[in-house]
């Protein structure tokens, strides 16, 4: 799979292919050497790494607003499992804090960006 992902279908597709144990644990190896000074940093970055902002938007941590949850796929586990690895001290209501303000900001972030590419 190529990072990041562009659109919910690959994230979807990508989320199947972690209900395979072996695919999982290589998936939460690679995503805990994506590097983070502190457990917000990291998580920012795994996301970052993961997936485009255009793919962020249809998705809430918990589902609300007519979004899809993100909380329910298999990649929030892999997510946790890599953060946790790195910074035991990391609780999960913490990373889901973090997790669930970047998926907020995916909207605000492409506005940015594509405010910038018209000048």
């Amino acid at each position: 799979m190529d990072f990041p992902l562009k659109t919910k279908e690959e994230l979807l597709t990508f989320d199947k292919q972690l209900e395979n144990d072996d695919f999982k644990r290589d998936m939460i190896d690679l995503l805990a050497n994506t590097g983070g000074r502190d457990i917000s940093a990291l998580t920012i970055n795994i996301l970052s790494r993961v997936m485009v902002d255009e793919v962020a938007t249809n998705f809430s941590f918990k589902g609300k607003y007519r979004k899809a949850p993100f909380s329910s796929l298999r990649l929030t586990e892999c997510i946790m499992a890599a953060v946790m690895r790195t910074f035991p001290e990391a609780t999960e209501i913490f990373i889901e804090s973090k997790i669930g303000a970047w998926l907020v900001n995916a909207q605000f972030r492409q506005a940015n960006r594509e405010q910038k590419l018209k000048k």
